[in-house]
């Protein structure tokens, strides 16, 4: 199975854009980061089909200033960070039960005005069950 992360198919899409004519917008005109956040079943890092997004979770996006910025996943776990500039980011997630996702440098440069990146969650479904097991040898005692 071909899996083509998010981020190679809009630089795929920029590309085309470019061989097509059209400008892409600099990010000095107002970039955005989009994104989706998502349970990463096999944890591997890279979303597969049929790992659900997680709806409703936090977005931080840390700025250059040290300011954070938030915004909440819609249903299917996607989510966009409108009116950045050029910089430094990180971007990470909170879940409703306070879990987060890895923290994911992003760097807006002069032309990529958008960013799209991944942000997976690994839960621990073991339901933290510890099986312990105990035995015991009954040895006949034998006298002769």
């Amino acid at each position: 199975m071909l899996r083509v992360p998010v981020t190679v198919t809009i630089l795929i899409v920029q590309l085309m854009m470019l061989l097509l004519g059209a400008t892409p917008a600099l990010a000095g005109d107002g970039a955005a980061i989009t994104g989706t956040a998502y349970h990463d079943v096999d944890g591997d890092g890279w979303a597969s089909p049929g790992e659900p997004g997680i709806a409703n979770a936090t977005v931080y996006v840390r700025l250059s200033t040290g300011a954070t910025v938030t915004t909440q996943t819609d249903a299917a776990g996607n989510f966009i960070v409108h009116g950045l500039g050029m910089g430094s980011y990180d971007v990470w997630a909170e879940d409703g039960e306070s879990n987060e996702s890895a923290m994911r440098p992003v760097e807006i440069g002069e032309v990529n005005a958008a960013v799209a990146i991944e942000l997976p969650f690994e839960y621990d479904l073991s339901d933290d069950v510890v099986m312990q097991s105990a035995s015991m040898i009954f040895l006949p005692a034998i006298t002769r």
